[in-house]
């Protein structure tokens, strides 16, 4: 449980004051954690765990840090079947995520992709998800899997950015 110094839970939907922030020290999983969410443009708190993580309690404790010290942010995906505080966490990439990507892996502005209108949508955001599961169940079986590696991911966007359409000619 993460609590303040006043014995308060900290909050769900919104930041701390930098004075009752937990203590914080950004580490090489903790870049790689923003990569993977700034590449996959969102993740949940269950794919992190999936990809970084034996068990939950550790992806949650690390993506709380993360967001209270603004390097992610949150969105809630609301679901009417449960409570509002059910609702599952996705994580977006933050203005200082994004510092961390250009001074770590030399990424450009056009590199970075924090939350968007797609994203912020629940039909795309549930579609986006998805595919993320089948990207990061890859990535974690390439990692498991020696002399294996996965050299370059298209997404979506850069499809729909620059179609090449097939044709295909039938004998009618």
């Amino acid at each position: 449980v993460y609590m303040t110094s006043n014995n308060k839970r900290r909050p769900r939907h919104e930041r701390v004051a930098e004075a009752q922030r937990p203590p914080f020290r950004l580490n090489d999983r903790d870049a790689l954690i923003l990569k993977f969410i700034n590449d996959c443009r969102a993740l949940t708190t269950q794919q992190v765990e999936m990809l970084f993580f034996k068990s939950a309690k550790p992806a949650y404790g690390r993506l709380h840090k993360l967001y209270h010290h603004e390097y992610v942010e949150r969105l809630f995906i609301t679901q009417v079947v449960t409570a509002p505080a059910a609702s599952r966490v996705v994580y977006t990439i933050a203005p200082l995520g994004a510092a961390v990507l250009a001074q770590t892996y030399g990424y450009s502005p056009e590199d970075i992709h924090p939350a968007s209108r797609q994203v912020r949508s629940w039909e795309k955001l549930q579609h986006l998800l998805a595919i993320n599961d089948v990207r990061l169940a890859l990535t974690r079986a390439v990692w498991d899997t020696p002399d294996m590696s996965i050299r370059d991911w298209r997404d979506e966007f850069v499809f729909r950015s620059a179609p090449r359409y097939v044709t295909v000619k039938t004998a009618r």
